[in-house]
């Protein structure tokens, strides 16, 4: 127990037995002075100074304690080579930003590009849109890589919850991610599409494709996740037949994955056919886009 708690301790005991014991301390006293009216008067007045001396001493505990409190809000306010305010766009910097550009540039290597995702809450809405403001942090963080050409550059948004977004103080508005874009695959956030010609189903002789997977396998096995691939196609042919081509197609990434040690129990496969298009199956373009396999990893 401190000094100052060991003196409010005092303090409190001595008005408690100033109190209680009074009539003694009267009669004791009496003996050296006969007038119990000035002897009374200076029993309280030495009650109400030990008692204003407490007060003092709980008050000047309460400040020190909202002052520790105030030191830790500020203490706990975060930094980081890239922060943002509430409802502003434009980044404020701070000591290693320039680590940060040349590692994530360092990273994007061939048929990958670095996505710069930008966060937004319900509370913190854009003008044009809920997500603009989100784009246009997005658009001034890009500026900061001039390594890159706009096409290793993918700029997207993400929403989140309004507590990670702090409205007094600077916040991490932004996250980043290394995807692998080609011909055959796209990789997004929380899902990669891998395409196949049409009305096929034999083969991943794709490098890039076998390169993608292998590395799958890898961060599957090594953190205990799971897969999920789902497989759909264009609205050529009949319906059932096309539902079994999509079923296929997960087969056939199932069955890769495998053989690169991931565990065959750790594999869903499922098949929507021609049920969920994400383009227009009037054009080759169109369908092209909905002959694809989406690979999720799930915890």
């Amino acid at each position: 127990m401190s000094v100052r708690n060991n003196l409010l301790f005092l303090i409190f005991l001595i008005i408690i037995f100033l109190i209680f014991e009074n009539n003694s301390i009267f009669t004791v006293i009496s003996t050296w002075n006969h007038n119990k009216t000035n002897m009374r008067a200076i029993l309280i007045l030495a009650i109400l100074i030990l008692q204003l001396l407490l007060g003092w001493l709980l008050y000047r505990d309460q400040q020190l304690c909202c002052l520790t409190d105030t030191q830790s809000s500020v203490s706990a306010i975060k930094s980081g080579p890239l922060l943002f305010y509430w409802a502003k766009s434009e980044p404020v910097t701070g000591p290693g930003l320039s680590f940060l550009v040349d590692s994530l540039s360092g990273l994007v290597g061939d048929n990958q590009k670095l996505e710069i995702i930008a966060w937004y809450c319900s509370d913190e809405k854009g003008i044009i849109s809920p997500d603009s403001l989100a784009i246009e942090r997005a658009q001034k963080t890009r500026l900061f890589f001039k390594n890159l050409t706009d096409n290793q550059c993918i700029l997207s948004t993400k929403e989140v919850d309004c507590s990670l977004l702090d409205k007094q103080n600077v916040f991490e508005g932004l996250e980043f991610g290394i995807r692998t874009i080609t011909r055959n695959i796209i990789e997004t956030e929380n899902e990669t599409l891998i395409y196949f010609p049409s009305n096929s189903t034999d083969k991943l002789n794709t490098t890039d494709v076998e390169t993608y997977l292998d590395k799958v396998a890898l961060v599957v096995t090594a953190g205990e996740k799971k897969i999920r691939l789902t497989g759909h196609t264009d609205n050529v042919g009949p319906e059932e037949p096309n539902l079994k081509l999509g079923l296929e197609r997960a087969e056939i990434i199932k069955k890769h994955l495998i053989s690169k040690g991931v565990n065959e129990s750790d594999i869903s496969v499922d098949s929507k056919g021609e049920l969920m298009p994400v383009a227009d199956n009037n054009t080759a373009e169109g369908r092209a886009k909905n002959r694809r396999t989406v690979l999720q990893i799930i915890q």
